[in-house]
């Protein structure tokens, strides 16, 4: 009876040490562990940049989440929030996720405080603030998608590319920068207002520029002051009427104290579609290596087929810093005319976006008062592929320039909702020395398939309905026969 229960006591005892044990290395790994992200595209993983930026903060910094908890970006951002929590300085970051259907009440109350708008919210946002400033990040910004048809007809949606952790920084950046950059909207020649919320209007890209953190302002008579020294980037959206020589030569010697201008001047024609009107830039856009072209751009591989021949989209981008990572993002181009590098000494200059082989640029008027046939003439019409958006810089200066030839592409009707956005938002952050600041690609998630052959799914159908039973049956004959012997 004693030695029985000195063997209980013994076992208990051994129960109890390794129940210690266990607990003691629990303990330390929840505290001193290493962390391995072993997917081919670095999904679990933060990039060194990141992680420089998450470890500097030195602001509080607020992110609210309005997503549904089933949206299949929840997943992705979680995950990516979780990581951001592990390099914040303690006490900087505060991450608060709101299911937008359970916490309704408080989902809206923010989204007012926000000013997000119904479409945003039900598709997912997540809001980043510090300081009173405040950036967007939406769902379109943070995901890619293959869309395939189902064998059904119905139209299925899987991931191709994951972009949160470039979106998030930026915002971080964005919102933690000491500083807001100006960006200067001229009037006066019947340009783009970006208080407007007409179809023509410029409000929407306004905002999203206020999104951004930047600080908008309007200016007029350029000829008698100038641009003024705070204007970080100076917009000219589309003059309708002819520029002075006066306010031109103030334009140029901006530019030549290393000035930088995003200029959207589109085809001008008189009333009657008789002629081609000049904008009063020509001559300073020649000076600095561009020159537009007196034509229609078109481009039957890549013409919409809602709004006709002269609104064409395109999914391809030059090489250059201002779009290069705008690749696969589908942008409309309406009303285009052609942009070219002309090059000049001292200035780079590179074309950033082109039609296809089969493009062109129409030169007859005829053409669009419906008089005669649209079709390429080789004798008159510039054959594609076309450009219709160059970038300049004069390092030496300072001066940095991108000319697109529309300034449709960023007004409300071809603006809100689509990829344009992108576009334009890339172009004035290059121009304003903030395309350095983040540099994290997309991440790819793994979509692994396993297809096998009529043969290999008999076998495994086998396998499990037969083979797995008597495998279990064989070893409990084998435990058997043993304790038998």
């Amino acid at each position: 009876m004693r030695a029985r229960t000195q063997s209980r006591l013994a076992a208990a005892a051994s129960i109890a040490l390794t129940v210690a044990i266990a607990g003691m290395v629990n303990y330390m790994a929840a505290r001193h562990f290493r962390r391995s992200d072993w997917t081919r595209a670095q999904i679990y993983s933060l990039s060194d940049k990141t992680r420089a930026i998450l470890s500097g903060l030195d602001k509080d910094l607020k992110i609210t989440v309005f997503m549904i908890p089933g949206n299949d970006v929840y997943q992705f951002t979680d995950e990516l929030l979780t990581q951001f929590r592990r390099y914040a300085p303690a006490g900087r970051l505060a991450i608060e996720m709101l299911d937008i259907d359970k916490q309704r009440d408080q989902a809206e109350l923010l989204a007012k405080k926000y000013k997000i708008d119904l479409e945003d919210l039900r598709s997912g946002v997540v809001v980043f603030e510090s300081g009173g400033k405040t950036k967007y990040v939406t769902k379109s910004e943070l995901v890619e998608y293959d869309y395939r048809e189902t064998p059904m007809g119905a139209e299925d949606q899987k991931v191709r590319a994951f972009k949160g952790e470039g979106a998030f920084a930026s915002a971080v950046l964005t919102v933690t920068e000491g500083t807001q950059t100006q960006i200067c909207f001229v009037k006066g020649h019947g340009e783009g207002d970006p208080e407007g919320f007409d179809e023509g209007g410029y409000a929407s890209f306004a905002e999203e520029l206020k999104r951004d953190n930047y600080q908008i302002k309007t200016l007029a008579a350029l000829d008698k002051t100038g641009v003024p020294a705070a204007c970080g980037v100076v917009v000219v959206g589309g003059p309708q009427r002819a520029w002075q020589k006066p306010e031109a030569d103030a334009l140029d010697r901006w530019l030549e104290g290393g000035g930088k201008a995003f200029l959207l001047v589109g085809p001008v024609f008189d009333r009657d579609l008789k002629k081609w009107s000049r904008t009063g830039l020509e001559d300073l856009l020649d000076k600095w290596g561009v020159k537009l072209g007196d034509n229609i751009v078109v481009d039957p591989d890549k013409v919409s087929p809602f709004e006709g021949p002269t609104v064409w989209a395109t999914d391809t981008y030059g090489d250059h810093p201002a779009v290069k990572k705008l690749k696969g993002k589908i942008t409309f181009w309406p009303v285009t005319r052609e942009v070219r590098a002309a090059g000049k000494d001292g200035i780079d200059v590179s074309e950033l976006v082109k039609t296809s082989s089969r493009g062109w640029g129409e030169t007859n008027l005829a053409v669009f008062r419906r008089e005669a046939p649209l079709a390429f003439d080789a004798a008159t019409d510039v054959k594609g592929p076309v450009p219709v958006a160059v970038a300049c810089e004069k390092k030496a200066h300072g001066t940095r320039m991108i000319v697109v030839g529309t300034p449709m592409l960023v007004e409300n009707e071809h603006f809100k909702g689509l990829e344009n956005v992108d576009f334009a938002l890339a172009v004035v952050a290059w121009l304003a020395n903030k395309e350095q600041l983040v540099a994290v690609g997309p991440k790819q998630p793994e979509h692994v398939k396993l297809i096998l052959t009529a043969d290999q799914l008999h076998s495994a159908a086998w396998l499990t309905i037969l083979g797995l039973p008597l495998l279990g049956l064989a070893l409990g004959g084998c435990v058997w026969w043993r304790r038998r012997s």
